[in-house]
């Protein structure tokens, strides 16, 4: 199991502001996941096992011709939150130059 201070820091919103500050590239992966598994309990190793366990099932999927597949999501972490409110943000700011009179 992961420990408490990685689980905060994963869910704390201000620190995945900075981080995605320091390292924009974070934001390019953005495959958001659902809620299933508890952020504490999702550690690195856990996590190469889902990504295995995805290819495993996508190569399966592939060969016996499944048309939607039951992918392992990783639990959201402030990070995820934090690219997709600056996302959404962008459409925003887009919206407003293409349409001035409509967002004042």
């Amino acid at each position: 199991m992961g420990s408490k201070y990685k689980a905060a820091l994963q869910d704390d919103d201000e620190h995945a502001a900075v981080l995605l500050r320091l390292h924009p590239e974070l934001a390019q992966p953005a495959k958001a996941g659902k809620a299933g598994i508890p952020l504490q309990g999702f550690t690195p190793e856990m996590a190469l096992l889902a990504r295995g366990l995805n290819h495993l099932i996508a190569l399966l999927a592939a060969l016996v011709g499944a048309k939607d597949p039951k992918f392992i999501d990783p639990p959201r972490t402030a990070l995820d939150r934090v690219i997709e409110a600056g996302r959404g943000n962008g459409m925003a700011r887009t919206l407003a130059k293409a349409l001035p009179h409509q967002h004042q």
